[in-house]
């Protein structure tokens, strides 16, 4: 991890934060099964934790790189789990109503892939050819 990242907020922690939420749950609350693939809610939520707050992460830039963050109450898996409920099936983490907002309760929703699509920043071609945001 790079140390501007931590003086700028870009980043939480410089690697450890991950370790203390795993050592906090314990896995008592049965998503992150050991020695198998954890449930969609827990990977779910590692994901959002990952693109928000880990800039070597692939897609860090359009997340944590644009300023999104993750309320401080959801870096406990419990209270995600409490507040967004099990992930249904087919569905991803969206946020919403506000797309541009932070992951927070109030703003965030398990959505198809219709509804994510719906809600994406919309897109228009420039004078070369290329996609950007509008």
């Amino acid at each position: 991890m790079r140390k501007d990242a931590l003086t700028t907020g870009h980043a939480k922690s410089c690697g450890c934060l991950h370790k203390e939420i795993v050592a906090a749950l314990n896995f008592k609350h049965g998503h992150a099964r050991r020695g198998r693939n954890p449930s969609p809610t827990y990977a779910s939520w590692m994901s959002m934790i990952n693109r928000c707050e880990n800039p070597e992460e692939w897609n860090f830039k359009y997340w944590g790189g644009k300023s999104i963050q993750i309320c401080d109450h959801w870096h406990s898996f419990a209270n995600f789990l409490a507040d967004m409920g099990e992930r249904p099936k087919g569905t991803t983490i969206d946020r919403y109503p506000n797309r541009d907002g932070n992951y927070e309760p109030g703003n965030c929703r398990w959505a198809t892939s219709r509804e994510q699509w719906e809600n994406r920043t919309p897109l228009k071609r420039n004078s070369l050819g290329q996609f950007i945001k509008m």
